[in-house]
């Protein structure tokens, strides 16, 4: 009889045994003297320095109130580098944490109170200062008439939020004027207390498939790594919020107007 169970026992579990092997490598991360846990997002890979002089052409501005964790592409983007090609990058993720912030710690209410309690206050501040000249990399001046507008909110959870911004642009190069729509999604997680920020740049067409992919990520990311603490721990509330709102502006600031024009370089 334990003849005949035992194939059968081996056979029940190979599915689980091959689940198990297929799951995605996590990336670990210090933040602040901890280990955090980041799965890949779905469809996209790492971005190394084996990508080279690409890889400088591709990298955001990411403003000096954050910290860049890692930049991740879609796969058909590091395939083409890696073929010598020049693809067309319609699709960015950047993982960032606040620097003020690494060594804070939120529990769940202090999170929902500092992140989803200010988006009305973030909102009006990026409202109220549009207008501003730019550059692009070859130095020719470019006036870009700039509008800024921030869509309610995609995802609000205990752990999660998440908006868009959408970035109007009529710029004006060598006396030839183009508009464009940038559309970049700013979903904020809470790590096991770690404020951790994930930045989608894309154009305004793919502002869901953007939406749909910070979402998928944010929940995975917070499954491969523990709960928030009880209670929270480092700066006053006050003093985040003024962190937090900063923040959130500095790394959403000119970033529009520098991911269109190095993808369209």
């Amino acid at each position: 009889m334990l003849k005949f169970l035992l194939p059968l026992v081996l056979l029940a579990l190979a599915p689980l045994t091959m689940t198990q092997s297929e799951k995605p490598p996590l990336l670990r991360f210090e933040v602040g003297g901890e280990t955090i846990q980041v799965p890949l997002p779905d469809g996209y890979l790492l971005a190394t320095a084996e990508l080279g002089e690409a890889l400088k052409q591709i990298q955001p501005n990411v403003a000096q109130t954050q910290r860049q964790l890692a930049l991740f592409l879609p796969k058909s983007v590091v395939a083409g580098i890696h073929e010598g090609e020049h693809p067309r990058i319609e699709s960015i993720l950047s993982l960032q944490v606040p620097r003020a912030m690494e060594h804070t710690r939120f529990d769940r209410s202090s999170f929902t109170a500092v992140v989803l309690g200010d988006y009305d206050k973030l909102k009006e501040d990026i409202d109220s200062g549009q207008n501003k000249s730019q550059k692009d990399k070859k130095g020719k001046e470019a006036r870009a008439q700039e509008s800024l507008r921030l869509l309610p909110p995609y995802l609000k959870a205990s752990d999660v939020f998440g908006f868009t911004q959408l970035h109007s642009h009529s710029i004006e190069i060598e006396g030839k004027k183009q508009s464009v729509v940038e559309a970049e999604v700013y979903t904020v997680c809470n790590v096991s207390g770690i404020m951790l920020c994930i930045f989608h740049f894309g154009p305004e067409e793919q502002v869901r498939q953007g939406e749909a992919a910070s979402s998928a990520w944010s929940r995975a990311i917070l499954a491969a790594n523990p709960q928030p603490p009880e209670q929270s721990s480092g700066f006053g509330m006050s003093l985040m919020t003024r962190i937090l709102i900063y923040s959130l502006i500095s790394g959403l600031a000119g970033l529009a107007v520098h991911f269109f024009l190095r993808r369209r370089s």
